[in-house]
Formats: structure tokens, sequence, C-alpha cells
């Protein structure tokens, strides 16, 4: 996962009535950096390179 970690265990608890697993994942890059890949149109492009109609 190039340095990204992910904890093997699993965080059970409950919201309401719903019960939820949470996951921890520690990504391998700053904050800012993962927050403008998933923000910027341009970083996006290379994630999401199938283009929709119109």
């Amino acid at each position: 996962m190039n340095g990204s970690v992910l904890s093997d265990e699993a965080v059970p608890s409950t919201d309401g009535a719903r019960p939820l697993l949470r996951f921890e994942w520690v990504p391998a890059r700053p904050p800012e950096a993962v927050w403008r890949s998933i923000t910027d149109r341009e970083e996006l492009k290379a994630w999401f390179s199938v283009r929709g109609r119109g």
C-alpha cells in the first residue's frame, strides 16, 4: 500500500441501534497532500480516468 498503514483490527461500536466496525487508515502522505488529491480536478484524473457522458 505504498507506505500507508491499515489497522489489522476492527474497532466495534454502535451508532444508536446500528453496529459499526471502524478501521483506521494512516496514509503515507501528509494530510494536505491527501486532501489535495481528492479535491483537485487534475489530481483526481490520476485516480478516476473514466470519463462520463455529456
